[in-house]
């Protein structure tokens, strides 16, 4: 690894150990993190994202007095020790403090950044109130109101498209070593593998719905070398983490159901989305314009994180869950004929695999083709 020779030929480089204690956190391997960001305060007792950085790492090791008092020393209070510090706060028991150091947050946005960091790091119940302040401020807050639903066990029809923009676009540079590093995510891949044993012949070309940064490509590019691929998503930076890979055809900024309304009809062979209808509650928009873009006979392929209801699921962390009758109704109610419908490992969550359901269906083929 680069930053290990960095380190060995600069050992008392801060900006070094730094760096070393940002791959861990992407890592998720938090001791070292913690060695990297002790020893960076060591060298630069005065860097503030260290000694942030560093409270996260002793909160995620158990450390949560310790973390409290580092940030409460703090020389220097931004947005991302604001962040941790509240966090911190609500986790001992302190929300009457926290509540009011937010007092003095100036605006909305900032507010529900602060909500957002809370929740993202898996603790929706403390996240609650702070959706509730910032629905205060501004009651027209989309994306608040669908979290605070989602908190609270409620039902939507799909995430705020400013919701799941802003999530991406914030961790697209640590995207792939998250998911795929840390949590066990191959859908892209487990998908392309299915693809490839049940089409006789590869497609011209396939349509990836929510490319992100570019997983699927990869993967359907792989098994199928001569396929042309263009991705599709809402999220600018992911979109440029897909560009850099070189394995798309064409890339498009947008949300799935608009714009392929706007495509010719009977145009793509194969679209295929993975992990991209955990923020689209009502699916039947989604599969109405999907199977209007699909050739006679092409493939509709795609996972979903797996439920038990009839209906879709909104869960707290903001994700829909289908389940297997959902995905059979939509199917038949689209005339679509079902290759693959079977669970698979999505993901890790709270060290424990997520089920997903992998979707393969057929569109119809014309009397004028054969078979």
């Amino acid at each position: 690894m680069a930053i290990d020779n960095a380190l060995r030929h600069q050992p008392d480089e801060a900006a070094y150990w730094v760096n070393r204690g940002n791959i861990c956190e992407a890592q998720g391997d938090w001791q070292r993190m913690s060695t990297a960001f002790e020893r960076a305060l060591s060298l630069a007792p005065q860097l503030p994202e260290a000694r942030t950085a560093l409270a996260v790492a002793w909160r995620q090791l158990g450390r949560r007095r310790q973390a409290l008092g580092l940030l409460e020393q703090s020389p220097e209070q931004d947005y991302d020790w604001l962040c941790e510090y509240v966090l911190l706060l609500l986790l001992q028991g302190a929300g009457d403090k926290a509540l009011k150091l937010l007092d003095q947050v100036p605006d909305s946005d900032s507010l529900q950044g602060v909500a957002d960091y809370v929740a993202e790091a898996g603790h929706g119940d403390l996240a609650a109130p702070l959706y509730r302040r910032v629905l205060q401020l501004d009651p027209d807050n989309d994306t608040a109101t669908y979290l605070l639903a989602s908190l609270n066990g409620e039902s939507a029809i799909k995430a705020p498209r400013a919701y799941v923009e802003g999530l991406y676009d914030r961790h697209a540079g640590q995207f792939e070593q998250r998911l795929v590093g840390r949590l066990g995510y191959r859908a892209p891949e487990l998908l392309a593998q299915a693809l490839a044993t049940r089409l006789p012949d590869a497609p011209a070309c396939a349509l990836d719905l929510g490319c992100g940064s570019g997983l699927l490509g990869q993967s359907l590019r792989r098994h199928f070398p001569g396929l042309a691929v263009d991705g599709l998503d809402v999220s600018a930076q992911m979109l440029a983490q897909a560009r850099s890979k070189g394995c798309y055809r064409a890339l498009h900024h947008g949300d799935a159901i608009t714009q392929l309304a706007l495509l010719p009809a009977a145009r793509y062979p194969l679209i295929a989305s993975t992990d991209m209808l955990i923020y689209l509650g009502d699916l039947e928009p989604l599969f109405a314009v999907a199977v209007r873009c699909l050739e006679p006979g092409g493939l509709l392929a795609l996972t979903v994180e797996a439920g038990q209801s009839t209906e879709p699921e909104l869960q707290p962390s903001g994700r829909f869950r289908h389940s297997r009758a959902y995905l059979e109704a939509l199917t038949d109610r689209h005339e679509l004929q079902l290759r693959v419908l079977e669970p698979f490992d999505l993901r890790r969550e709270k060290e424990r695999m997520l089920e997903g359901l992998m979707l393969i269906a057929q569109a119809p083929i014309t009397e004028t083709e054969t078979p």
